[in-house]
């Protein structure tokens, strides 16, 4: 799941960097400004209800602005970087194989067959 804006919420994958994930809530906050004027809602800044998720855990909470929310997504990932560190299991598992060479097909087409 990627990073997106919603109506009332923004939502944060674990593996987005930090700059996209600052960017998408001063999105939100902006358009959010934008759609209160243009349906003469209340000019009072209400806070932003967020989410992050990544493979271990969901975590949400209310911002009311960017600091507040720099402070709660650095906190979700260096949770993250600790668990990352302390769990060793492979999720994805791969082999090589040897594909030689040769006249008859091209390497694409001989992987295809």
């Amino acid at each position: 799941m990627d990073g997106y804006v919603r109506r009332k919420c923004t939502r944060i994958h674990g593996n987005h960097a930090a700059a996209l994930a600052y960017a998408l809530f001063e999105a939100y906050q902006e358009g959010r400004k934008a759609f209160n004027a243009a349906t003469n809602q209340s000019d009072v800044q209400k806070s932003v209800v967020c989410a992050w998720f990544d493979e271990f855990s969901v975590q949400t909470s209310e911002q009311q602005n960017l600091q507040s929310f720099i402070k709660a997504h650095d906190e979700f990932i260096q949770k993250r970087i600790a668990k990352l560190s302390q769990n060793n299991l492979i999720f994805r598992k791969a082999k090589l194989l040897e594909i030689a060479a040769t006249t008859e097909l091209p390497p694409l087409k001989k992987m295809s067959w």
